[in-house]
C-alpha cells in the first residue's frame, strides 16, 4: 500500500497538483517495480491524468474555497 501511496503522490506533483507549488516528483523504482509499472507506464498516466484530470480536480478545488 506504501507503493501506491508514494505512486500517487508523485504522480499528483508531475501534474503540477503536489502539496507545494514547484515541486518535482521523485519516483522510486523499488515503489514502481513492486507494483508493476515502469517509467513508461508512468508517463502514459501522467498523460492521461494531464488530459482528463488536472483541470476537473482544480476546479472542484477552486468551488470549496
Amino acid at each position: 500500500m506504501e507503493c501506491v501511496v508514494h505512486l500517487a503522490d508523485n504522480l499528483s506533483k508531475a501534474v503540477g497538483l503536489g502539496f507545494l507549488p514547484g515541486e518535482e516528483p521523485e519516483f522510486d523504482e523499488k515503489a514502481m517495480a513492486q507494483v508493476g509499472v515502469s517509467a513508461a507506464a508512468i508517463e502514459n498516466i501522467q498523460q492521461e491524468l494531464e488530459q482528463d484530470t488536472v483541470e476537473q480536480i482544480r476546479t472542484v478545488v477552486t468551488q470549496c474555497m
